[in-house]
């Protein structure tokens, strides 16, 4: 859309207005001059959306009229609300707000203003309006709503003041709550014997555990059993505040990368980074060390989001708001993607013990996994002012707070859902048909000869990955059995491979 033949409204309006430093949101309204229908243009996750003429706010350089047309057609963006809040006539806003008593614009704004900035207005407690939400559930995922008098507003936000995401419903989220992952899961548990899901399991835990080192592009050496074992009792895992954030760190980082707490005031800053000719080339700034301890407190309180799909939708925000505050010097990665599954296990989501390797997928797809990322970072990295000296360490100039603490992850949860399915339908399969398949040739390998389990194993891994053949090169290894054996052998690997999908 060319910007210069509409005029802005809405959120869109304050920020140019008011020149807010803040990311883009994710809808921008503009008004045209002519009397058509509304259009809406698209770009990855961002969308303008053009109004004919009568949907024009009835007074161009109104706050309030801005607001409330923000509201209506923009949606709840806190980080831009915050923002527009510390610039208001506070006199100005009380007195439109005390005039329309029983509008829910205005008692929307009224209880966002004292909620992200901390002040009270001058505006005895309303009482005759019926109470409306702060979020609308048709448009937001939303917690149990809290009924707040003074307001008359019900409070059913993800979190508080110093920490709260929001999750739009799209029509790609309600999809996938509709595909019923939970469901599918268990059906597919359902089919198999205990004892092989149980085999199946814990070489995903293993799998999860490879992967999400190799994300990070690191040899997990001595980390990698306890890792898998921290999977194995991931919904005991107590990591909802600094102590059993700090003990996590410290279990699955190496020694002298280990910390005591979370980055403080006066801390190094912490970046992503690619390397550069003469120095790097910063990706993503983390929370700036002196806004970190707030934000992990508020970051703990986040509530529990209702409805269906409202594990995977809090089990999102919570890691992905995490990685993107970056709260330790090293290993935000792995603990990122630990919380997800820790919240879904909290949660019941899946059946129990089962943890799907989401890290195996992120790693096969590792540039969706970046888009995912980047999607936060490319909206606020324009607005982060900062240094790089020889050394590599990073000095914030300037940095939008609010950016971490009202982030939108409606995309990281889509791509979370997604992550999810595949998990279940790419590896889980899998697994259960390898082991399904393995257990067939096992038995039908022992009534022909039987072979140390060590050897046996080996036969079975070297046939399967040729076809279900022993390969020339690979013949002389089993020399104590003869042609005629090694040909009956392989015929029970052929057969058993035919008869399955899993590929050979």
């Amino acid at each position: 859309m060319n910007e210069n033949l509409h005029e802005p409204a809405g959120y869109a309006q304050l920020i140019g207005r008011l020149s807010l430093a803040v990311p883009r949101p994710r809808h921008r309204s503009f008004i045209r001059l002519d009397s058509g229908a509304r259009r809406v243009e698209t770009d990855g996750f961002l969308a303008d959306e053009s109004f004919p003429a009568s949907y024009r706010p009835k007074a161009k350089d109104d706050d309030f009229d801005q607001l409330v047309f923000a509201l209506k057609y923009d949606g709840v963006d806190l980080c831009v609300l915050a923002q527009v809040f510390q610039r208001l006539d506070r006199a100005a806003l009380a007195a439109r707000i005390a005039a329309q008593p029983t509008s829910k614009y205005g008692r929307r704004l009224f209880f966002f203003f004292e909620l992200l900035t901390g002040e009270r207005l001058p505006i005895a407690d309303l009482t005759a309006a019926t109470y409306c939400s702060a979020l609308e559930p048709d448009e937001c995922f939303v917690s149990r709503s809290i009924p707040v008098s003074r307001y008359r507003v019900l409070d059913n936000l993800l979190g508080g003041r110093g920490f709260c995401p929001t999750v739009r419903r799209t029509a790609s989220l309600e999809n996938w709550r509709r595909r019923d992952l939970p469901g599918r899961a268990a059906a597919i548990s359902a089919t198999v014997d205990p004892a092989l899901l149980a085999r199946a399991v814990w070489y995903l835990y293993t799998k999860e555990t490879k992967s999400s080192f190799a994300i990070e592009r690191e040899d997990p050496g001595d980390r990698m059993q306890r890792f898998a074992e921290q999977l194995a009792t991931v919904a005991r895992l107590q990591i909802d505040d600094e102590s059993g954030l700090v003990a996590l760190q410290r279990d699955i980082v190496q020694e002298p990368y280990r910390e005591e707490r979370f980055r403080r005031p006066g801390d190094l800053e912490v970046y992503v980074s690619g390397p550069g000719r003469s120095r790097p080339i910063v990706h993503h700034v983390g929370a700036r060390s002196v806004a970190t301890p707030e934000l992990m407190r508020a970051w703990s309180s986040m509530r529990e989001v209702e409805g269906t799909g409202g594990e995977v939708i809090e089990a999102a925000c919570r890691s992905f708001a995490f990685v993107f505050i970056h709260p330790f010097g090293d290993g935000n990665g792995r603990i990122h993607r630990l919380l997800l599954h820790n919240r879904l296990a909290r949660r019941a989501y899946f059946p129990r013990d089962l943890v799907v390797p989401v890290s195996a997928v992120l790693h096969r797809s590792e540039a969706h996994y970046d888009q995912i990322l980047e999607d936060f970072s490319r909206r606020v990295m324009p607005h982060v002012r900062y240094s790089i000296d020889e050394e590599g360490k990073l000095t914030i100039h300037e940095a939008p707070d609010d950016a971490y603490r009202y982030p939108d992850l409606t995309p990281q949860c889509e791509a979370t859902f997604e992550w999810l399915d595949r998990a279940l339908e790419e590896d889980l399969v899998d697994e259960l048909g390898y082991l399904r398949v393995y257990d067939e040739i096992r038995t039908g390998i022992r009534e022909v000869v039987e072979m140390p389990d060590r050897r046996e194993q080996l036969f079975i891994k070297l046939c399967m990955n040729n076809h279900g053949r022993l390969s020339n090169a690979k013949r002389q290894s089993f020399a104590e059995l003869d042609d005629a054996t090694v040909e009956r052998l392989e015929a029970v690997v052929i057969a058993a491979l035919a008869g399955s999908a899993t590929p050979a």
